[in-house]
């Protein structure tokens, strides 16, 4: 774009007979003249050799010298580098001091958008024009040309198209009064100019004659042949912007405005006139049409059978809406046997049509336009699941005929509920509903009701749009469209031949004509018994319909078959007894993918409280009272009243064992190292295996691994801490694998609250294991503290058998799942489930900047959750010195709340986002800084308070971790965002890494306690029991907000440019 403007400016100045006193070559030695200018003048100077190699001087000076009335000087041909410095100065004289006066600096902090522009200077007779360029810029491909007007009254545009400032003046003080005619400039004669405006100007100025303000400025506007004529009346340069406007150079022959009404409906776009072209040798034409109408109807696009191309091959038509002039509609020749299929309908009341044809074709001689039509016809978008859209046709003496497309942007299918509110004994209405936007002779209707004095209550399409035609003398009729959920049960026959009813509402079945050689359609009753009061009625639909009634119950006989000729419109419908309305006497089917979701609900369950069971069992493993730093094997009891016999082990309920505070952090963070290992591999192999198997057997493995562990503790810690890194091992490959199976199984438009409800499973799981594990660890049940290795693991070999038994991998396989829950599922899951699968874009990932704060951010949570996780119950007793059941209860207390925020964090970021008052990304984001800062807050409250007050400290944590639930509505949702197509690889990498922080934050807080602890036995003073803690609790506050600012600065929600449509030879797949 930049060469083409230099190239324009070089031509211009070659045509103009300018006195060499105009021209600044930058390879000659410097000299500046002063420009004697005496009489109404056109001056171009011009600046030579810009990017020469041999420059001798980077700057030129005009000085000017003219005592004319009007000095204009336009600015639009001004291409400078950034470090360019272009100004215009003058000397004024104030109380007898002169002082040096910039009338226009470029680098002008509040006037450099305005940059291309008109200066009007009438009050200055003596000036100078200064241009110093940048010498080290030789990138930048300059053009300097300035037009200098004097008492000249027309002002040219020198391009065809543009913006414009005006005007542009730096002098504060000047009150600027001034009129010319703004012109095409000679080479684009028998041209209009077309005008919008930037912005609505804060002053008076007139155009043509006529007035104007903030109040009445146009849309657009079209001048006339001979120019726009402006006049500028006492404009105040200090407290007014400037007027911007953007303009259009147009054909005048084909451009015009147009104005629909009642009388004058329809009016075809103007085709650019070739003998016109012809005549003034021209090779593009532009034209522009102004549609307008007072009717607040909208238009329609017609394009009649005869319209097969444009004239030539390269015209393009575009139609923009107003006042925003967005481009709703583009029209070429390739394009126009697809156009011709769809009603496309423009609802707006005003439209811009521009017609480009950079040549002609002399082959083509005659075409039939294209005409823009008034109409009461219209699209509509069903945007959310909750939307409906109601139309509603009014009575008529005449005929009327309308057409209503609707889309549903979710992909979604659609239902119509049609309502009578007349009598249709004499209806001369017709109705086709299409399953499509379509048209033509080959475009059969879905549903065609020719004049029926019954209506189907509704008509399902089982299609994501629908096309509603209604004509002839119209009846009062409500139509109201929405999307089909489960409580629906009218559908078409053709698509759900399988009726089912229930007790408590009513239910139509629409069965359309056959146009197959079948002569009849058999409607079988004989499995169906109704309930008392209820009625099956059949209604032949035609414009004197017949009518058969089934009435129950009918026990111990069946109904009759009802034979239906293949050439009619039937309807069949269920009607409910009233009385009986409310009591359903169906047997409730729990729907097979909320099952799965309930199931996995549970499954997250157990295996956070195979996680967790152990942070706090360890305070009653644990002999606190004894500070040797070297363990035993073991450290038993001989009291044999506290002794039980299982297995021949003697499992005493004092088992005790001496364990430093650093092998209590290594046997706490055992478990992660296990588990971030197999994060990755492990959603890659559900993707290879199948999710159920890895799922099931990875909570199966963990729970026997975790019966298992009191003998593994008595052995050796060593051998306890191996049994923890095999069971993160397992839930390693477990957690990440239920992303594929979700994929599968769960529509698109569940699957946020889906994911929620079974993904909280995990909060749940840590709030009833805190209180159960502290109870059992307090009674004699199998010896206290090992009791809660043998029930939580027993309740995951319980949960194992069933999941194996109910669950199956997709719908596909399930043997009992309803065809209806199937069709759905398949209709409306991601498309690539069955697609080709391409390669990993690795390098991509890898280098992506979102990914590592998104990384980073995944960190941050999970240092600050697992140091709440595991040293929380240790708090609890060692500093506030709870007993063992009150530290099971208030330590569960945070993660219930944590669990209850999340899901309202959620709910809330999804109703502001459907309301489209916030942007998604800024949705993340606050949510997850919420989410880390939160609990920053209220450790560094902590702190302050000590352990004076240990209600204020159970306070806190709660309200800690349950800010901290709202990243369940920041980050954590992010990976689907970033990368539909491999968010469960992003959860694993993310999971990987964040998982390190379960192998150092109980490692830390280890080392930070025991040397807190070696210090006082060195000082042997007493120090105040939780200084160890602080320390824990600022890493904890540091990371958080690290990470919180880290993902504010580099995180996005946007899709990534690798996750779109990688064919399968990029080279970055490696």
């Amino acid at each position: 774009m930049t060469m083409k403007f230099f190239n324009v400016i070089v031509l211009e100045w070659r045509s103009c007979e300018a006195d060499d006193q105009n021209l600044c070559d930058l390879n000659s030695s410097f000299n500046s003249n002063i420009l004697n200018l005496t009489q109404s003048d056109i001056r171009y100077l011009n600046v030579i050799n810009l990017n020469s190699n041999i420059a001798k001087r980077n700057e030129c000076i005009w000085m000017i010298d003219s005592y004319t009335a009007t000095k204009t000087i336009d600015l639009s041909r001004l291409v400078l580098s950034p470090n360019d410095n272009f100004t215009i100065t003058t000397l004024v004289t104030i109380k007898n001091e002169t002082k040096l006066v910039t009338i226009y600096d470029n680098h002008n902090i509040t006037r450099k958008k305005y940059s291309s522009g008109l200066l009007l200077i009438d009050r200055y007779n003596k000036f100078n024009i200064t241009l110093k360029l940048d010498s080290n810029d030789k990138t930048f491909k300059r053009a300097f040309q300035i037009i200098l007007y004097l008492d000249y009254p027309d002002v040219y545009l020198m391009k065809d198209s543009g913006s414009l400032a005006l005007p542009i003046n730096q002098d504060l003080a000047s009150a600027i009064t001034n009129e010319f005619i703004l012109k095409p400039s000679p080479q684009y004669s028998e041209r209009l100019i077309m005008l919008t405006f930037d912005e609505k100007p804060a002053v008076n100025f007139s155009m043509d004659g006529k007035q104007y303000d903030s109040t009445n400025l146009p849309d657009i506007y079209m001048g006339k042949i001979d120019g726009i004529r402006f006049n500028l009346k006492e404009f105040k340069v200090n407290p007014n912007k400037p007027i911007v406007i953007n303009y259009w150079l147009v054909t005048a022959s084909c451009s015009k405005e147009i104005e629909l009404d009642g009388k004058n409906s329809s009016a075809s776009i103007i085709y650019p006139d070739e003998q016109d072209r012809q005549n003034q040798l021209l090779t593009s034409m532009v034209c522009a049409q102004i549609f307008s109408n007072k009717d607040g109807k909208f238009y329609q696009l017609m394009i009649t059978d005869e319209t097969t191309i444009l004239p030539n091959p390269a015209d393009l038509i575009t139609i923009y809406n107003l006042p925003k002039i967005e481009v709703i509609q583009t029209i070429q020749s390739l394009f126009i046997p697809l156009i011709k299929t769809v009603n496309t309908f423009l609802e707006y009341e005003k439209i811009l049509v521009i017609y480009e044809s950079p040549y002609a074709n002399s082959t083509i001689n005659h075409t039939v336009p294209i005409k823009l039509a008034l109409t009461n016809n219209m699209s509509f978008i069903l945007d959310s699941v909750s939307s409906n859209q109601q139309i509603n046709i009014q009575k008529t003496n005449q005929e009327m005929k309308f057409i209503y497309n609707f889309y549903s942007s979710l992909g979604e299918n659609l239902i119509v509920n049609i309502e009578s509110q007349d009598k249709l004994d004499n209806n001369k209405m017709k109705i086709a509903i299409y399953d499509t936007d379509i048209y033509g002779p080959k475009i059969k209707p879905l549903v065609f009701l020719d004049q029926f004095n019954v209506l189907p209550s509704a008509i399902a399409v089982n299609k994501a749009e629908m096309r509603i035609e209604i004509w002839g003398i119209l009846s009062q009729i409500q139509f109201n469209i929405k999307h089909v959920n489960d409580k629906d049960c009218q559908s078409v026959s053709s698509y759900n031949p399988n009726f089912q009813v229930s007790s408590n509402r009513n239910c139509s079945w629409f069965i359309t004509r056959n146009d197959s050689n079948i002569e009849n359609t058999v409607l079988s009753t004989n499995s169906l018994v109704l309930p008392e009061g209820s009625s099956l009625i059949v209604t032949r639909l035609a414009a004197k319909s017949s009518t058969q009634t089934f009435k129950g119950p009918i026990h111990e006989s069946y109904l009759a078959d009802f034979v239906m000729s293949s050439s009619q419109d039937y309807l069949v419908e269920f009607i409910v007894n009233e009385s009986n309305k409310n009591n359903d006497t169906n047997i409730f089917i729990v729907k097979k993918r909320f099952l799965l979701v309930i199931m996995g609900f549970f499954g997250y369950n157990i295996l956070y409280m195979l996680r967790v069971n152990l942070s706090v069992a360890i305070v009653s493993m644990v002999n606190h009272n004894n500070g040797r730093p070297n363990p035993p094997l073991i450290q038993g009891n001989s009291n044999e009243s506290n002794s039980i016999a299982i297995m021949n082990v003697i499992i005493d309920k004092n088992d005790k064992f001496d364990w430093d505070e650093n092998i209590q952090a290594l046997i706490l963070s055992s478990f992660f190292a296990g588990y971030v290992v197999t994060q990755f591999p492990g959603g890659r192999l559900a993707d290879i295996f199948g999710s159920k198997w890895l799922f099931g057997l990875g909570i199966m493995a963990t729970s026997i691994l975790t019966i298992i562990s009191p003998f593994a503790a008595r052995i050796h810690y060593t051998v306890f801490i191996g049994c923890r890194v095999l069971e993160g091992l397992f839930e390693g490959l477990a957690y990440p694998s239920m992303h594929s199976m979700f994929a599968k199984w769960i529509p698109l438009y569940e699957r946020s609250r889906m994911s929620t409800f079974m993904y909280s499973g995990s909060q749940i799981g840590t709030v009833l294991t805190m209180p159960v594990a502290a109870l059992l660890c307090d009674s004699e049940f199998f010896g206290g503290w090992p009791s809660v290795f043998y029930v939580f693991g027993s309740i995951g070999l319980i949960w194992s058998a069933i999941w194996f038994m109910t669950v199956h991998e997709t719908p596909e396989i399930h043997p009992t799942i309803q065809r209806e829950e199937l069709d759905m599922i398949i209709a409306n899951r991601n498309n690539d489930l069955t697609g080709k699968k391409r390669k990993m874009p690795w390098r991509s990932i890898v280098t992506s900047v979102p990914l590592w704060a998104l990384i980073i951010a995944h960190f941050g949570q999970n240092w600050g959750f697992y140091t709440f996780l595991t040293q929380l119950p240790r708090y609890f007793q060692n500093v506030l010195h709870f007993d063992i059941k009150k530290n099971g209860l208030y330590s569960s207390l945070p993660y219930l709340c944590q669990a209850i925020v999340g899901c309202m964090a959620g709910y809330i970021c999804d109703k502001l986002y459907a309301s489209q008052s916030f942007r998604l990304g800024t949705l993340r984001k606050t949510a997850n800084t919420l989410a880390f800062m939160g609990p920053t807050i209220c450790l560094l409250l902590l702190i302050q308070i000590g352990n004076n007050d240990p209600k204020w400290c159970i306070i806190l944590f709660t309200m800690a971790l349950g800010m901290n639930g709202m990243f369940l509505a920041g980050y954590h949702v992010t990976h689907v965002d970033m990368s539909p197509t491999y968010a469960s690889t992003l959860m694993g990498i993310t999971n990987c890494f964040a998982n390190l922080a379960g192998i150092f934050a109980p490692y830390v807080v280890g080392i930070i306690l025991t040397n807190v602890q070696i210090e006082q036995q060195q000082q042997q003073s007493s120090l105040l029991s939780n200084d160890g803690w602080n320390q824990v609790f600022y890493v904890s506050c540091i990371i958080y907000t690290l990470s919180a600012l880290i993902f504010m600065l580099f995180g996005s929600n946007e899709r990534q440019i690798w996750d779109k449509n990688i064919p399968d030879n990029d080279n970055d797949d490696i």
